[in-house]
């Protein structure tokens, strides 16, 4: 099963999330072994969701201390992952998303990273810097509420949002992301649907 960081206090999920019934994350399959690193194939692992789910209304800063907009992505294939400095399962998925980023980017994919520690960029900062993962989108929520938008009980999560913004699959643990099936995937993703204008994405 996917490893997972469970946090000490979890916010309680919105009550639109509760009421609709909808989870981002369900029962896993079979599980095929990936590369050295022992981690999971996460082609093998993420729920693939049909119909996708709405924009989650993610909250974070970037790097500069700025509020981040999920709507700057648009066009893009991106995936968010949330991870914290202190979590086992998260320092071993990084490198491989690092690597996906560098390999997605040709196409206009993005592998956006925030951070969840509690003191935001003090933590994420030196940690990201210090293992040169240069190709990663950092950003922070010190709060955790990001956890809540996408419905995760613990980290690492990942979602995978089309060009339109739209949730298609999500992973819960760690995984290896730079596997051709996982670039293979996204790529065809890329060119799948047209991006909404901007005007229609809830502004966070």
């Amino acid at each position: 099963m996917s490893v997972t960081c469970k946090r000490l206090y979890l916010k309680r999920r919105s009550l639109i999330a509760a009421a609709s019934g909808l989870t981002l994350w369900g029962a896993l399959g079979n599980r095929a072994r990936a590369d050295d690193d022992g981690l999971d194939d996460a082609s093998a692992d993420w729920q693939a969701l049909n119909p996708p789910l709405p924009v989650p209304e993610l909250k974070f800063s970037t790097v500069k201390g700025k509020p981040g907009r999920l709507d700057e992505y648009l066009g893009h294939v991106v995936v968010v992952n949330l991870w914290a400095t202190w979590c086992g399962p998260c320092k071993m998925e990084l490198p491989s998303l690092n690597r996906l980023a560098a390999r997605i980017k040709p196409f206009g994919g993005v592998v956006l990273a925030i951070s969840v520690d509690d003191d935001g960029l003090a933590s994420a900062g030196p940690f990201i810097k210090a293992r040169g993962f240069k190709n990663l989108v950092i950003g922070t929520d010190p709060d955790g509420d990001d956890l809540d938008a996408v419905g995760a009980d613990g980290i690492p999560a990942t979602v995978v949002l089309r060009p339109d913004g739209k949730v298609v699959a999500a992973l819960e643990g760690g995984a290896n992301w730079d596997t051709d099936k996982v670039v293979a995937f996204l790529q065809k993703l890329a060119g799948s649907v047209t991006a909404p204008d901007k005007s229609d994405v809830v502004k966070v």
